[in-house]
């Protein structure tokens, strides 16, 4: 597999070499994910979140070079067979545009979140891009980071990242944030979120569970 994504890749991973070295903007935008990327060192850092986000997000994580030319196709047939707007964004790419704060729905700004997640990718380890992923990312309600998420999500509870159903909620907020002020719709959608995470770890991790165990769950 990633043996394939490689091949598929090189085109890409030179066009974005040749981007962040002739365009000043996206190199400087490639210049600030790096130092962000080296400022989250994972001292006593636990891999279940990393793991639970992969699942969650981009379970090709450890095959592609930053993009996801399959995520990608699928989306835009999609697009065009249902007229349904679906993600296609790698944790590399979500790191960019969170580190960047631009997110515009263009192809050129497309173009250039690609170029700087395949560098990012070449120049860095999975772990320590989904590391400094969670350490950064929006949760909802002025949350920053997943310590503070999780200190603020469950605040009446002992924080223990090591918890597979906290982790889950966790790493469910990066898709549903929690708003100001909760409601019962946000409630439903964020646990569905938890579910489904949760039930795709158990499908990995226990044999008696199988894709119908979460296949029914709402992404």
């Amino acid at each position: 597999m990633r043996v394939f994504y490689f091949a598929f890749s090189l085109p890409v991973i030179l066009i974005s070499v040749l981007l962040v070295s002739l365009i000043p903007r996206v190199r400087n935008e490639f210049k600030l994910v790096q130092r962000i990327i080296s400022k989250h060192p994972r001292t006593e850092f636990n891999n279940l979140l990393t793991h639970l986000l992969i699942l969650a997000e981009d379970h090709r994580y450890e095959s592609h070079f930053g993009f996801d030319p399959i995520a990608i196709v699928r989306a835009a047939y999609r697009i065009i067979v249902s007229n349904k707007l679906e993600g296609a964004s790698t944790i590399e790419q979500q790191l960019v545009r969170t580190i960047t704060g631009k997110y515009e729905i263009t192809l050129l700004r497309k173009s250039e979140e690609i170029a700087i997640a395949v560098l990012i990718s070449m120049n860095n380890s999975k772990i320590d891009i989904a590391y400094s992923y969670l350490s950064t990312a929006y949760y909802g309600c002025n949350i920053v980071g997943y310590k503070s998420a999780s200190k603020a999500f469950l605040s009446d509870k002992i924080s223990n990242d090591n918890d597979l159903i906290h982790g889950a909620s966790i790493v469910a907020l990066l898709k549903r944030p929690k708003p100001s002020k909760p409601n019962n719709l946000w409630i439903k959608r964020h646990e569905t979120r938890v579910l489904y995470i949760v039930n795709r770890h158990k499908a990995l991790t226990n044999p008696l569970h199988t894709d119908r165990a979460y296949s029914a769950a709402v992404m």
